[in-house]
């Protein structure tokens, strides 16, 4: 994975940002070094229309396993 998307992750998981919620869905992604992302620029597991929460789960508790 690339630079970018590790970035996006560990944000994620921290709340170091604000990502789509299912009160403000479109808000866009602001990150240190990376151009705004867009909801639609997230990968869909971390949106909150995602329907595949055990996912999420499994992608995050992976990419923790490497911190």
């Amino acid at each position: 994975q690339s630079c970018a998307v590790f970035s996006t992750y560990y944000h994620f998981h921290y709340s170091l940002a604000e990502f789509p919620s299912e009160a403000h869905p479109d808000v866009s992604v602001t990150l240190p070094g990376i151009p705004t992302l867009r909801p639609e620029d997230l990968p869909s597991f971390l949106l909150p229309s995602n329907p595949y929460k055990s996912l999420t789960d499994a992608i995050l508790q992976q990419f923790q396993k490497i911190l």
